[in-house]
């Protein structure tokens, strides 16, 4: 009975072996991959020290041409399926009017396994509170309005 008894508890510290083993690689696994994908809501003016980072805004083409962050890249929320896989593997900024779109937007990006991604607080709205430049479009006149729908591109930003 002795020997059956060795075997036995033998056995089980086996099993409990095999089962640390395995909840080990399971949170390791889960605190790499948290460090691996990257979210902050950054101010305006840490945006400005993040070097190196592209700025993609993700309003819509009007918006984007009334007012936007010299450099930024045009890319809407409601195309992100279309132009998320298409970033370079760089720390992203992500901006919108408010901050709103932007932290849906940079939420996704996370989900899709991108690194170092940043949601700007406040978005262009607090930018310029900040007393950063925008860029907008030239004087018109009150009545303007565009013949042509404004034509815009992936990383061009608009025409029009």
């Amino acid at each position: 009975m002795t020997e059956h008894r060795a075997q036995s508890t033998e056995g089980r510290r086996e099993i409990i072996r095999v089962l640390l083993s395995v909840f080990c690689v399971l949170v390791f696994g889960c605190i790499h991959q948290v460090k691996r994908s990257h979210l902050s809501d950054v101010s305006p003016e840490e945006a400005r020290g993040l070097k190196q980072a592209v700025i993609i805004d993700v309003r819509e083409p009007e918006e984007y041409a009334d007012a936007h962050i010299e450099g930024s890249i045009l890319a809407p929320l409601s195309e992100i399926d279309r132009w998320s896989k298409t970033l370079p593997e760089k720390k992203i900024i992500v901006v919108c009017r408010s901050g709103r779109r932007s932290r849906e937007a940079a939420e996704r990006l996370v989900g899709q396994g991108r690194v170092s991604v940043y949601n700007l607080e406040g978005g262009i709205v607090a930018w310029h509170k900040a007393g950063y430049k925008l860029v907008g479009p030239k004087k018109r006149a009150p009545d303007f309005k565009p013949k042509e729908k404004i034509k815009w591109e992936y990383g061009k930003g608009c025409e029009g």
